[in-house]
């Protein structure tokens, strides 16, 4: 009973916040009109953080409407974008329905290249996590979390100690640094309709991979030698581990074939398009967008029988497996987007006056802070709302000072998923959490804060060179 008064507490604190923060008197440079939306964000956030996520993101949106008007909050939040992500899931739910995913996850932990060699087999764990977060971060640490405590137990490692704490946690970090690799995919996705929609020219997909991939990896490496040297995690129980145990040889069937022949024939043709120096080829995919390229290779599908004789999209039951929580939290923060960095609001003039005695510093000083910022705030908070808070304040700071914005905004990305500290940093981390036959969450956390510096210091040191290098 008490959970349910709360939880009508907590909606009615959104409510009010969505419907009335507006008539509040204006602050600082921000106006009325901004007020409004100043006002659904923080309820935004506040009912995310309580709730969840379908029931806030559909008061918001309709009381950013009362602000902007409906109309243009229909245009803004449930654009071409929205209706792309909303097809992509029912890509993969069909790699999940045929078990594609879990075929391709259990081929990589069962690489015989690396019995008796345990710091390689810790490094391919992580590697099996870093691609399960690039198909679904969420359904992956379900999927690891009953994996790898299998693992444990069959290599009879003791619980509560460093090796399965360190396990669990580098593969939360793994999960998140692959949910942002591909720029067409789960929260990288997200990431890149909010900065479209808040910035005149959009990040090149191309170059986008290219940076963040391998500081993904770098990010992912740097853990394991935290393991190694700092942590002198004992992995001796790794040297017993038997690939056969996830299957690893195991053939794929022609369904699980083509499902990823699918994924692959999409991701190529995305990235094809967006590569400007193959001229007529990016021109005409160029035409037909996310949303157009996604449809036919749909379309294709829903054409083809599985080896069962049954569609290999039905649509009907791949629609009931769309994740309707980050659509709506993503049209949400579009309408958010196109709208709190405009001069209209105040809001992020407010925010650059705040800042302004920052900007006297170095700019790699500034750097440092407002990225150490976002890695701080985004274990307590959720990644996309930090990235949105924090993404204009560096964008406009690097057009100030000269620096290059897109490499920038790319660390920032990398930052605001340095969520490992605590159960709320990410649905990965909590979930990851939750081997508790193997792990103490308190340990799991301390470890985690143990290890974000060093990471964050690896992110500039390395990051920061190698961004001026691709962008």
């Amino acid at each position: 009973m008490e959970t349910k008064k709360m939880t009508y507490f907590h909606c009615a604190v959104v409510f009010v916040l969505a419907f009335f923060f507006r008539f509040l008197p204006p602050v600082a440079q921000i106006t009325p009109y901004g007020m409004g939306i100043l006002g659904t964000f923080i309820a935004a956030i506040y009912g995310w953080s309580t709730i969840g996520m379908s029931w806030t993101s559909f008061i918001c949106l309709t009381a950013i409407g009362l602000t902007i008007g409906p109309n243009m909050m229909i245009a803004s939040g449930f654009n071409v974008t929205i209706i792309s992500m909303i097809f992509v899931f029912l890509l993969m739910a069909v790699l999940e329905e045929t078990g594609a995913t879990r075929w391709l996850v259990n081929t990589i932990l069962g690489s015989k290249f690396t019995m008796g060699k345990p710091w390689l087999t810790l490094a391919l764990l992580f590697f099996a996590a870093f691609i399960g977060g690039i198909l679904n971060s969420m359904i992956m640490a379900v999927v690891f979390v009953g994996i790898f405590t299998t693992l444990c137990k069959n290599l009879n490692m003791t619980p509560y100690t460093k090796l399965p704490t360190l396990l669990m946690l580098g593969t939360a970090l793994s999960l998140l640094m692959g949910q942002i690799a591909i720029p067409v995919m789960g929260n990288a996705l997200m990431i890149m309709a909010t900065y479209n929609a808040m910035f005149p020219v959009p990040l090149n997909l191309a170059q986008y991979m290219l940076f963040m991939i391998p500081m993904g990896f770098l990010i992912i490496l740097s853990f394991v030698a935290l393991m190694r040297f700092v942590f002198r995690v004992d992995v001796s129980p790794l040297k017993n581990f038997d690939p056969a145990v996830f299957g690893g040889t195991q053939k794929a069937t022609r369904d699980q074939k083509l499902a990823m022949l699918f994924f692959v024939v999409y991701m190529i043709l995305i990235v094809l398009s967006s590569i400007s120096f193959l001229g007529p080829i990016s021109a005409f995919l160029g035409k037909f967008g996310m949303f157009g390229i996604i449809a036919m290779v749909l379309c294709v599908m829903m054409l083809l029988k599985r080896e069962d004789g049954k569609p290999f999209l039905n649509f009907n039951i791949s629609a009931a497996k769309i994740g309707w929580d980050p659509v709506l939290m993503v049209a949400f923060i579009m309408v958010i987007s196109s709208y709190m960095n405009t001069e209209a609001t105040g809001i992020s003039q407010t925010l650059m006056s705040l800042l302004m005695p920052f900007t006297q510093l170095n700019p790699l000083v500034f750097v440092f802070v407002g990225l150490l910022f976002a890695m701080i705030l985004t274990n307590v908070a959720t990644n996309l709302i930090i990235i949105v808070l924090v993404m204009p304040v560096l964008y406009n700071f690097a057009g100030m000072v000269g620096l290059n914005a897109s490499g920038l905004m790319c660390l920032l990305f990398i930052a605001a998923h340095l969520a490992i500290a605590t159960p709320a940093a990410s649905p990965a981390t909590g979930i990851m959490m939750t081997a508790k036959e193997m792990i103490k969450p308190s340990d799991f956390m301390k470890y985690a804060v143990i290890s974000l510096p060093f990471l964050f210091v690896i992110l500039l040191a390395v990051g920061i060179p190698y961004s001026n290098i691709i962008f």
